[in-house]
């Protein structure tokens, strides 16, 4: 499902891979954003999850506006119930 979309960008949402499906994926011209969502769980649970699933692997042939290999970049939120916000995140370069 495409949440939004720009010249600048689109933001997809449950992106379906022969692998897996990842939460949210924000691809910019120069630079692509996966996003793993957790709730209650641990950010390393979930940068394991897209490694296992290849998420980074599906946009990895996408290239910069100057024809370079666009960086691929994997993020890890942890929502928390009882901190109802944002209780921990990792980042993984892809």
């Amino acid at each position: 499902m495409t949440l939004a979309a720009a010249p600048t960008g689109v933001v997809l949402s449950e992106t379906q891979s022969a692998t897996g499906r990842t939460d949210l994926v924000v691809d910019l011209p120069d630079l692509t954003w996966i996003f793993e969502l957790k709730r209650d769980g641990t950010t390393a649970e979930g940068l394991a999850q897209a490694s296992r699933g290849e998420y980074a692997a599906a946009w990895a042939g996408h290239q910069t506006s100057a024809g370079a290999p666009n960086p691929v970049r994997v993020v890890c939120l942890n929502f928390g119930s009882a901190a109802r916000n944002i209780t921990d995140w990792a980042e993984l370069l892809a």
